[in-house]
């Protein structure tokens, strides 16, 4: 198993923190595919979620990954844990969605059901099908959430 991590996954790049209670904050995650992805083992981590907020909406962007679709949620595991090849993604925030040159979001109403986390957490993408790798083989993940 492989385990995918965008820089923000590798702790380079902190996610944007709410500073003010109920002002909507947006952290953008992109991963391109520089290695090839193998749908039956590997997971993409794309970043973290911030401790103690609230999910607002969630858009996936897919560009030249061709036909597959997305599982997008919570990441099981200590976040930004690249050895541990027994995380799994759990479809909090999308389940299925069809990202083949395609937009796919999850709105206000579904994404309040998600509850909020006490500590930070990793966020992955669990895609259905094998993708080669590509320099223009992209996905975009754009979180908007608030404290």
């Amino acid at each position: 198993m492989t385990i995918h991590q965008t820089e923000a996954a590798k702790r380079r790049i902190a996610p944007s923190t709410a500073a003010v209670a109920g002002v909507l904050t947006a952290m953008v995650y992109e991963h391109t595919f520089n290695a090839a992805y193998a749908s039956a083992t590997d997971v993409i981590e794309m970043g973290s979620f911030p401790a103690r907020t609230q999910l607002h909406s969630v858009d996936i962007i897919g560009a030249g990954v061709g036909a597959v679709t997305a599982d997008v949620g919570f990441l099981s595991g200590a976040e930004g844990d690249s050895h541990d090849d027994t995380r799994e993604v759990s479809p909090d925030f999308l389940s299925a969605a069809d990202i083949n040159n395609a937009t796919a979001s999850a709105g206000a109403a579904a994404c309040l059901a998600v509850p909020r986390q006490p500590r930070n957490t990793g966020i992955g993408v669990a895609l259905s099908g094998d993708v080669a790798a590509g320099a223009a083989k992209k996905i975009t993940l754009v979180l908007t959430y608030y404290a």
